[in-house]
């Protein structure tokens, strides 16, 4: 008998009679391989299942796997986060995005400010990452390429990663972020 008490409450567990047991088939067949046999190996390796593309061809009875749930799990978030930052960029309604934002400060912060200081000229290459369109005034141009140029040569801080890479304004969103 196990108790457990917590909050006031207690509760009285019998696990005398409780099993853990999962029976799951071997997902190999064990009919000999021509290649082994080929390379005078003197065995033969039973051949591997073959992998099954999508959970519709799986002929199961009833049970799929936690791994393969997880992943099609995965699949939903990484879209949702997706449509997300899509979203969060592009603006809507009342919310005019981040693409907005940034192009907002950045127009400020070149009418206003030195290009000797090294802030503005990163907010507006985060702003060209996320919006190629975007026009610069002249006299950022070289304090922009400056940043934009080591950033873009390194692909362990440019390079989208995940659900970045499933379109180019996912991947500029990426981009700009990083920057």
């Amino acid at each position: 008998m196990r108790v457990m008490e917590s909050q006031g409450y207690r509760v009285q567990l019998d696990l005398r009679n409780q099993v853990l047991r999962l029976e799951i088939p071997e997902d190999r067949g064990y009919a000999p391989s021509h290649t082994s046999k080929s390379r005078g190996l003197g065995y033969a390796f039973g051949d591997e299942a073959s992998v099954i593309p999508t959970l519709a061809d799986m002929q199961t009875s009833g049970f799929v796997s936690a791994s393969v749930l997880a992943q099609k799990a995965k699949l939903f978030d990484d879209g949702l986060y997706a449509a997300v930052d899509l979203a969060a960029q592009r603006g809507e309604g009342k919310f005019r995005g981040k693409a907005h934002m940034l192009a907002s400060l950045a127009s400020q912060l070149a009418k206003g400010s030195d290009p000797a200081w090294p802030a503005p000229a990163i907010v507006l290459a985060g702003t060209v990452l996320g919006d190629p369109a975007v026009k610069l005034p002249s006299h950022w141009q070289g304090p922009v390429q400056a940043n934009l140029r080591p950033f873009l040569q390194d692909p362990i801080r440019s390079k989208p990663i995940a659900f970045y890479t499933w379109s180019e304004a996912l991947s500029c969103i990426f981009r700009q972020d990083r920057m």
